[in-house]
C-alpha cells in the first residue's frame, strides 16, 4: 500500500477516518473536533493545489447539534486556510436534516449537482442485504457525501462503489457504499 499511495500517518482514534492519495500530498493536518465519538478532521493539501479534507461526523438521529458544531468549525476554517477544497466523508446527515443541509449550502454537492433526481443513496437495505441483516431496520439514506468549494476546480462525475456483494452469500465490502468522483480544473 505504502508504494501506490501516500497516507495519512497517524494513530486511529475511535470512529477516526483515514487518506489514502494517489496524487503527491504537500502535507496531512488533523484538526481536532467536539465529539463524543472520537472525531476529527483529516485534510490533504494535494501538490496539485487541491486540499482534500476528511470527517465522519458525530453519528446518531440526535446528534444534529453536535454535527451542526463540528461543521460551524470546519467549514470557516476550510474556506480561510484554502481557496480550493473538497469535503468528503461520513457526514451521519440526509437531505432532509434542514440544521447540517443549511450550513453545507454554500458548497456544491457534487451527487446533487451531477445526479439532479436521483436519491444517491449510499445506505440502501434493498441493496445492500448485509446491511438489514445487521440492523433489521430498513434504510435509505445518503449520509455520504463529496461538497467542492473551488473556482478552479469543477466535479465531472460521481458515482457509487461497492454496490455489489462480493461474495455468493451478500457480503458487501461496507454497510454504506463509497463514492468515486473525477474532477477536472477549468
Amino acid at each position: 500500500m505504502r508504494d501506490a499511495y501516500a497516507f495519512s500517518d497517524h494513530a486511529i482514534v475511535g470512529y477516526d477516518v483515514l487518506l489514502l492519495s494517489r496524487r503527491e500530498v504537500g502535507s496531512f493536518a488533523m484538526i481536532e473536533l467536539p465529539t463524543m465519538m472520537g472525531r476529527r478532521l483529516l485534510v490533504a493539501e494535494l501538490a496539485c493545489g487541491l486540499t482534500v479534507a476528511t470527517v465522519h461526523l458525530e453519528s446518531l438521529r440526535d446528534r444534529a447539534s453536535w454535527r451542526a458544531t463540528q461543521l460551524g468549525i470546519i467549514l470557516p476554517w476550510l474556506a480561510e486556510t484554502y481557496a480550493d477544497s473538497l469535503l468528503v466523508g461520513d457526514m451521519n446527515f440526509g437531505d432532509d436534516d434542514p440544521v447540517e443541509s443549511e450550513l453545507v449550502a454554500p458548497l456544491v454537492d457534487v451527487w446533487r449537482a451531477l445526479h439532479p433526481g436521483d436519491a444517491g443513496f449510499t445506505i440502501d437495505s434493498d441493496l445492500n442485504s448485509m446491511r438489514l441483516a445487521a440492523s433489521g431496520i430498513p434504510a435509505h439514506k445518503r449520509l455520504d457525501r463529496v461538497f467542492l468549494r473551488s473556482q478552479r476546480w469543477r466535479a465531472t462525475a460521481i458515482e457509487r462503489l461497492g454496490t455489489e456483494p462480493i461474495d455468493d452469500v451478500g457480503t458487501f465490502i461496507s454497510d454504506h457504499f463509497g463514492l468515486l468522483t473525477t474532477l477536472q480544473t477549468g
